[in-house]
């Protein structure tokens, strides 16, 4: 059996969505001992699109901290620790890093369901690319704009309106556009359904949309006229 090599040095690495931060550890007196730490954005999304850009920057950017040599001539980690003290013996990471979820919001009114839910949106991981206020446009004009979704390569359609106990008619014929839009896409196209709207209209909106599409159900944004509610459907987002 091949004998372990003992760790006397690592880095530990969180790539999170917006920075990538490392922090450096020695081995002193059997225990590990924080050294330094440095942070670089985490490169996701844009033109660049590769994490290891970000990692290796933050890299550099420890080595300046600590004085410690922790890149080769190729950009590569040394390891395991060198005599001399470069490099280290391991290298650990967790990452978060996830591009915002791509959204289109669909509610009742412009001026209750619609900014409530867009003031939880505002609190998550989700880019709205597209809002459709179903209670200012025709028959003919609601069915074009949801069907004009398709174009979009969304991740999520987030449904919302209706005070509870409300009127849902409107939603219900939105999900029945919704699912005939998407009935013949890839499934690798078809967007979640997140409905947090008025609690009578969710059997009824399942019962259009699936099985198209996957459809989630959370608390009601907008419960009522005083009354807002943003938290569940921030933790769903």
């Amino acid at each position: 059996m091949r004998e372990a090599i003992p760790i006397e040095s690592l880095i530990a690495a969180d790539i999170g969505s917006a920075y990538t931060h490392l922090c450096l550890l020695d081995r002193v007196e059997g225990a590990f001992r924080f050294v330094a730490q440095a942070e670089a954005p985490t490169t996701l999304g844009g033109p660049e699109h590769d994490l290891m850009l970000g990692v290796r920057r933050a890299l550099r950017c420890l080595e300046q901290i600590a004085q410690r040599e922790l890149l080769d001539a190729r950009e590569a980690l040394i390891t395991p620790e060198e005599y001399t003290g470069a490099g280290i013996d391991a290298f650990v990471a967790t990452c978060s890093a996830a591009p915002p979820l791509r959204g289109a919001l669909v509610g009742l009114t412009e001026d209750l369901s619609v900014p409530s839910a867009l003031r939880a949106c505002a609190g998550a991981e989700v880019t709205l690319v597209q809002t459709v206020a179903l209670g200012a446009l025709s028959r003919r004009e609601r069915v074009l704009a949801l069907a004009a979704l398709r174009a979009l390569r969304l991740d999520l359609i987030l449904l919302v309106g209706g005070l509870d106990a409300g009127h849902s008619s409107l939603l219900e014929s939105a999900a029945a556009i919704i699912a005939a839009v998407y009935a013949q896409a890839p499934r690798a196209e078809r967007p979640v359904i997140l409905y947090a709207g008025n609690p009578e209209a969710r059997r009824p909106i399942a019962q259009r949309v699936r099985p198209a599409l996957a459809y989630r159900v959370v608390e009601n944004v907008r419960p009522s006229l005083e009354v807002e509610s943003p938290q569940e459907l921030q933790r769903e987002l």
